[in-house]
C-alpha cells in the first residue's frame, strides 16, 4: 500500500506547488494562542483536570457543549494544571478551548484532559490535544486594517469591495479572499446579512464559538452553513478564500491554501446588504437570537472577484503583493513610495523568500521515503538534507541541475529516495547550491512513516487497483463509522480535476469504480476527506 503525509513550514512557493503549511495543529513558540480539542465526557462527570506541558502556561478554559453552549464551572488554577469542578454532572460531546502560552519548539506538545466521575471521583479515559510547536517563520511586512476601530471606512471600500455583492443581483460566481489574524471567537469577519431572519444574503463569514471558520449563506427561508475544522481564532495569520459557483451551487472554502470544506448551497442568494468587514451591515452583530461579536483583529490584502479561482490561482493571490487585475479591494495595500494609508497598521504576513523548487512533496512506500520536486534551473546542484529534530541537518543525496528529466513546460523533474529513514518522523529539505551565490533552501517537509496507521479508528484510504491503469480503476477506503466523505482526484500541481464521490457512507470497507477517460497520461493524487480526517494516495494513468 502506498501512503504518506507531509507538512511544510511556511514559505512563498511558485504557483502550482502542492506544498502545505505546517501541520494544521502547529503553533508558534512562546506565543499566546488557542488550542482546541474535541472530547466526550462519560456519564456523571464531576470534575475535569487539564494538564499542559511543563514549559507552557494555561490562561483560560472554555467548555462548549456540542461545540456551542458554554457551561459553568469552578476552577482551581495553576500555570500548567487547571481543575474544573461542575455544579451538575456533565456528559456528552464537548469542545475544549484552551488559551495558552506555548513553550519552546517541540514535535509533540500535549495537553491531557482527564475526567473524574461519580461521588468518589474515579478517573475515566483521558483525551489528548497534541500539537507541534515551531519557531515563528519569516514574513513579509505590509499594511493591514485593524478592527475594531473608530477610523473612517477606507475610501475605496464603498465603491469597490462593497459594490460587487451589494446589489440585489449576486454574480454567478465570486471569490472573497483575505489574510486575517484574531483571537476573537464567535465574531463576524465579513457579512452581507442585516441580521433579519427572513432577509436573503449571499455571504457571511464568522468565527465559531470554538474559534473555527464558518461560512453562512441564506435564501431568506433557509440558511446553509459551510463548517470547517480549522481553528482560525488562534492569534496566527491565516489566508481564507470563499469561492461560489452558481452553476454547480457549490461553495468551497480554502484555509491556508488547503480546501477545507465544500457544500452545495441554495439556488438563489439575492441580497441587498453591502459586504461589510468586521461586522454586519449597519453595525448590527446580533439577530436577537444569537449574539455575534464584532471582529477584533487585523485583515490584510482583502480582495473580492466576480469569478471562480482554482487552488493554483488562489496560491498566486495569497503570495502576490499586488491586487488581482479583476479584484475589488478593501483596506490598505502596500502604498506607493511607502506612504502610510490613513488608519493603517503595519503587519508581517508569514510569507518568506521564494523557494528554489516547486511541486515539493513526499510519499511513503514500504520503508522508503520518496521525495519529488521540479525546478527550472540548468546550473548548480541540489543537496537533499534530512533531520530528526529540525536542528541538525545531514545530506544524503545530491543531484546536478542537469540530472532532472526535462518536462514539456521546460522545467525539470527530480526524484530522491531515502531508503533508510533514521526515525518514524523525519524532516527533509532541498538546498540549491550555485557557485559564487548564496544557497537557497526549500520549505521543510515533515514526513511520518507510520502516521496513517497509528489509529485504527480513523478513516483509511486503502488505495486504487490496478495502479497504474488505463481507463478504469477501483478506489478502496475504510471507515470506522458512518461519515460524510469527499473523494477527489488532484493533479500534482494542486488542482482538483475529478470528483469520485461526495456523500455519506456507512461504516466498513468500500470500493468505488473510477473512470479516467477524460484524464491525460500522468501522475495524480487521490484525496479522501472523511469528517476532519484527510488522506492521499498517488495513482498513475497510462495511455
Amino acid at each position: 500500500m502506498l501512503f504518506g503525509f507531509f507538512a511544510v513550514v511556511w514559505g512563498t512557493l511558485p504557483a502550482g506547488a502542492v506544498q502545505r503549511p505546517s501541520d494544521a495543529g502547529a503553533r508558534w513558540a512562546q506565543d499566546t494562542t488557542h488550542v482546541v480539542g474535541t472530547l466526550t465526557l462519560p456519564a456523571d462527570t464531576r470534575q475535569l483536570v487539564i494538564e499542559g506541558p511543563a514549559d507552557a502556561d494555561l490562561y483560560a478554559v472554555d467548555l462548549l457543549h456540542y461545540g456551542a453552549d458554554a457551561i459553568e464551572f469552578d476552577a482551581e488554577q495553576r500555570p500548567t494544571v487547571w481543575t474544573l469542578r461542575f455544579d451538575a454532572p456533565q456528559q456528552g460531546p464537548f469542545e475544549a478551548v484552551l488559551r495558552v502560552r506555548t513553550g519552546g519548539p517541540t514535535l509533540r506538545a500535549t495537553w491531557r484532559l482527564i475526567p473524574f466521575t461519580g461521588a468518589s471521583l474515579q478517573p475515566a479515559p483521558l483525551t489528548r490535544i497534541t500539537t507541534t510547536i515551531e519557531d515563528r517563520p519569516p514574513g513579509r511586512s505590509t499594511w493591514g486594517w485593524s478592527f475594531p476601530n473608530n477610523a473612517p471606512v477606507p475610501s475605496n471600500a464603498e465603491t469597490d469591495a462593497h459594490a460587487l455583492l451589494a446589489s440585489g443581483h449576486v454574480p454567478q460566481a465570486f471569490t472573497v479572499a483575505f489574510w486575517m489574524r484574531t483571537m476573537r471567537r464567535n465574531a463576524v469577519i465579513a457579512s452581507t446579512w442585516t441580521g433579519t431572519p427572513e432577509a436573503p444574503y449571499p455571504l457571511e463569514i464568522v468565527t465559531s464559538p470554538a474559534g473555527r471558520l464558518q461560512v453562512y449563506q441564506g435564501t431568506g427561508t433557509a440558511h446553509h452553513t459551510v463548517r470547517t475544522g480549522t481553528v482560525v481564532a488562534d492569534g496566527r495569520w491565516h489566508y481564507v478564500a470563499v469561492v461560489y459557483e452558481a452553476t454547480t451551487r457549490q461553495t468551497t472554502v480554502y484555509v491556508d491554501g488547503d480546501m477545507s470544506a465544500r457544500t452545495r448551497t441554495p439556488t438563489r442568494m439575492a441580497g441587498r446588504g453591502a459586504l461589510t468587514f468586521g461586522r454586519r451591515p449597519h453595525g448590527q452583530a446580533s439577530d436577537g437570537s444569537e449574539t455575534m461579536l464584532l471582529f477584533d483583529g487585523t485583515l490584510a490584502w482583502v480582495q473580492v472577484l466576480p469569478e471562480v479561482l482554482d487552488s493554483e490561482a488562489l496560491h498566486s493571490l495569497r503570495t502576490a503583493a499586488t491586487p488581482h487585475p479583476a479584484a475589488h479591494t478593501y483596506g490598505p495595500w502596500p502604498p506607493i513610495e511607502d506612504r502610510e494609508p490613513a488608519a493603517a497598521v503595519r503587519v508581517t504576513l508569514p510569507i518568506g523568500p521564494r523557494t528554489p523548487v516547486s511541486d515539493w512533496q513526499a510519499q511513503v512506500q514500504d520503508a522508503e521515503v520518496i521525495l519529488m520536486w521540479t525546478a527550472s534551473h540548468d546550473t548548480g546542484q541540489y543537496v537533499i538534507e534530512r533531520s530528526t529534530d529540525r536542528t541538525r541537518w545531514a545530506s544524503f543525496a545530491t543531484h546536478a541541475a542537469t540530472d532532472g528529466i526535462r518536462l514539456a513546460d521546460g522545467n525539470r523533474q527530480y526524484t530522491a529516495v531515502d531508503a533508510s529513514p533514521p526515525a518514524d518522523v523525519v524532516f527533509y529539505r532541498v538546498r540549491r547550491v550555485v557557485p559564487n551565490a548564496s544557497d537557497r533552501l526549500s520549505p521543510v517537509l515533515k514526513v511520518g512513516r507510520a502516521a496513517l496507521t497509528e489509529d485504527e479508528n480513523e478513516p483509511q484510504l486503502v488505495g486504487n487497483f490496478p495502479n497504474p491503469f488505463n481507463e478504469q480503476t477501483t478506489v478502496a477506503f475504510e471507515l470506522p463509522e458512518a461519515m460524510d466523505v469527499m473523494l477527489t482526484v488532484w493533479t500534482l500541481d494542486g488542482r482538483p480535476v475529478e470528483e469520485v464521490a461526495a456523500r455519506t457512507f456507512p461504516a466498513g470497507y468500500h470500493e468505488l469504480p473510477f473512470q479516467a477517460s477524460t484524464l491525460p497520461s500522468g501522475t495524480y493524487f487521490l484525496r479522501l476527506q472523511a469528517g476532519p480526517h484527510t488522506a492521499s494516495h498517488r495513482m498513475v494513468v497510462v495511455r
